[in-house]
């Protein structure tokens, strides 16, 4: 080899072990990108079968009785709120009520086990602006 070659591979060493470690960061990206893109088709396959078995139950829903449709509607409804923003109907709230008024238990019970229901306190104050002094209730007769 003569002087003036090794001079120019000297002088371009540098610039080949960057091209090199540049080159194989650019491998290592493009197979993180098909990972990526690989991920992103199966989470779109795993959405849509769900859009389908929703679509599918909202259309059972519509064989339901009153009441079971109302607390199915509020189960879709608070699933994806947060558990301070839960927003009940009156039928929900008056269900609530008649449940929790015959046994607070059994209510506490389906409240944790089955159902999005509001808290026994919630009830309380809802219940707290109805006036129900002692006596005969005229609003009753």
């Amino acid at each position: 080899m003569t002087e003036q070659k090794k001079r120019t591979l000297k002088r371009w060493c540098p610039y080949l072990k960057e091209r090199k470690r540049l080159m194989e960061q650019i491998f290592v990206l493009q197979k993180k990108v098909q990972r990526l893109k690989q991920h992103k088709q199966k989470i779109i396959t795993r959405v849509k079968a769900k859009e389908k078995k929703a679509a599918s139950i909202i259309d059972s829903a519509a064989n339901f009785k009153p009441m079971a449709k109302e607390l199915f509607n509020n189960e879709l409804k608070n699933a994806c709120a947060k558990k301070q923003a839960y927003d009940y109907s009156d039928s929900i709230k008056d269900f609530s009520f008649e449940i929790s008024f015959y046994s607070n238990r059994a209510y506490e019970h389906i409240r944790k086990t089955c159902f999005t229901l509001p808290c026994s306190r919630t009830i309380r104050r809802n219940l707290y602006p109805i006036a129900c002094d002692p006596g005969f209730l005229t609003g009753v007769l």
